[in-house]
């Protein structure tokens, strides 16, 4: 019989998940995606059921990828200072 125990990072900003034990989960990471911590989706966003219906929604209705645009569209700043995240997120 398999039991898990995890560590959430209620502060929703990865910090917390430097100090709690690991597996930590986290649904923000301010500093960057080498910082510790798995990313989720926020689960106060929807309910779990309405979650996957959405994203089976959104793989219906994507388009393939020779027909996909490679530019990227970023709401904010994606300047090091202001919220590294960001510029992690870009680069990757």
């Amino acid at each position: 019989r398999w039991r898990s125990t995890a560590t959430w990072d209620v502060g929703a900003t990865g910090r917390a998940c430097r100090v709690l034990p690991p597996p930590c989960f986290a649904i923000a990471k301010q500093e960057g995606f080498a910082a510790p911590g798995i990313l989720v989706p926020n689960p106060y966003f929807a309910h779990v059921d309405e979650w996957a219906a959405t994203c089976a929604a959104r793989r219906r209705a994507r388009p393939a990828w020779s027909k996909r645009d490679a530019r990227v569209f970023w709401r904010g700043s994606v300047r090091s200072g202001c919220n590294p995240g960001n510029v992690a997120r870009l680069a990757a």
